[in-house]
């Protein structure tokens, strides 16, 4: 496949695209950063998306880095689809191409403070936060197991709650603010324990990129997520690392059944026939 500049994704590839009407259609664009992982499959490395020649979705597709339309000052952001990870480089290297339609969704007031019990709850997704880093040490950082135990072990007698997990990599990617010009890539007034000096977070997702080990199928890494500089990367799961809490939505874990259709905030008419799709 060919490979373009990030300016050339959209003067070349994508108005090419929307003058030939390809699918019928003239509003291709590039995704954005967040739109673009969601096409990862996290239980698979090289490529980490679906591109099997007989039931893959996205054919044809190159194990390289992706363009999003996100861009932070000279950078702009891409989606490795070797590994997965999420990254930035200068706009003038040449990268590959996959468009997508459809609107955008707002993240405008996306946040309710529930100052009472300290929990944040996300309108977008449905889910519900800790409001600040959970603590697992004096320090708050601590490793991968740690961080899936401490969060499991939460029963806070101020919120009530006791179904607290790690959150999946996808659940922590949708923390990220890429409309931000500076400072940190999240909402510090709903998350005011995100600084600069613990910016990188846990989340329960498995890196499928190292070896399983023979007797358990364990593998040694886990993605993280950087909330200074919007990465995506794996790390070795002994490094330590800060926490946060959600609960709602679904335990992403590879061993647990996971509905992808219906979505949680879904909706739909009395008599209408509504598909569920599961992975497991």
């Amino acid at each position: 496949g060919n490979t373009y500049t990030w300016a050339d994704a959209t003067a070349d590839f994508l108005d090419k695209l929307n003058a030939t009407g390809y699918g019928g259609y003239q509003d291709w664009r590039l995704p954005t950063a967040k739109e673009l992982s969601t096409i990862i499959n996290c239980e698979q490395s090289n490529p980490a998306i679906d591109i099997n020649d007989k039931t893959g979705y996205f054919l044809n597709m190159q194990t390289g880095h992706y363009w999003t339309d996100t861009s932070a000052s000279s950078n702009a952001y891409y989606v490795d689809f070797a590994t997965g990870a999420v990254g930035a480089e200068e706009q003038t290297a040449e990268n590959y191409v996959i468009a997508v339609r459809g609107m955008t969704a707002s993240e405008a007031g996306r946040f309710i403070d529930n100052s009472e019990d300290g929990t944040v709850t996300d309108n977008l997704s449905g889910l519900m936060w800790r409001k600040n880093t959970v603590q697992v040490t004096s320090a708050y950082k601590t490793d991968w197991e740690g961080a899936v135990a401490s969060c499991q072990a939460l029963v806070a007698p101020t919120d009530g709650y006791s179904d607290w997990r790690l959150p999946s990599r996808t659940e922590l990617i949708s923390l990220i603010d890429y409309s931000k010009t500076s400072g940190l890539l999240i909402d510090t007034t709903m998350f005011p324990d995100v600084t600069a000096s613990a910016a990188v977070f846990w989340t329960s997702t498995t890196y499928a990129g190292t070896d399983a080990d023979p007797d358990d199928g364990t593998r040694t890494q886990a993605w993280c997520v950087n909330f200074a500089d919007g990465t995506v990367v794996p790390a070795e799961k002994a490094e330590e690392y800060f926490v946060l809490a959600v609960r709602g939505g679904q335990n992403e874990q590879s061993t647990n059944l996971v509905l992808s259709e219906p979505k949680q905030i879904s909706s739909w008419e009395l008599g209408r026939v509504m598909p569920i799709i599961w992975t497991t």
